[in-house]
């Protein structure tokens, strides 16, 4: 299934946005290591980061992953430009406060560095969104780090 956002910022360009498959798992381990670290890697120890990476985005991990989650990717002609994952929340064990029922959550959203500020993550967002959004009373959970 392949959906077509239309950028706000560049209302000439058309990005389409698919469904990743299995055959995307290396790219996305790959992207999603790569984001991450240029992200928060600068604030862990170099040993820290590495086990980070290994333990929850090696390929293995992302694998288990798309196993129970929907990843949505926007792919250039070089590959794998940036995706969004999202999936049924879960509670937080000792929060003081309960999820609805059924409510959904975007789990990570990463885009290529040299790719960003062009409206790529938007659109990986509206589309999960539109998505989400077919469900019956959908609830929409965002967890960010700072």
């Amino acid at each position: 299934m392949t959906f077509r956002a239309q950028p706000t910022e560049r209302p000439h360009q058309v990005t389409e946005v698919d469904r990743a498959s299995h055959r995307d798992v290396g790219a996305l381990a790959k992207l999603a290591r790569e984001t991450y670290a240029a992200a928060f890697g600068g604030s862990m120890a170099p040993s820290d980061l590495t086990a980070h990476l290994s333990k929850h985005l090696s390929r293995a991990a992302v694998e288990r992953m798309l196993a129970v989650d929907d990843f949505l990717v926007v792919r250039g002609p070089g590959g794998l430009l940036g995706f969004v994952q999202f999936g049924q929340a879960n509670d937080l064990e000792g929060a003081s406060w309960r999820l609805p029922q059924g409510a959904f959550e975007i789990r990570r959203l990463y885009v290529q560095r040299e790719c960003q500020n062009r409206g790529l993550g938007t659109h990986l967002l509206r589309a999960s969104l539109d998505l989400i959004a077919d469900k019956e009373d959908p609830a929409v959970v965002l967890d960010v780090w700072e």
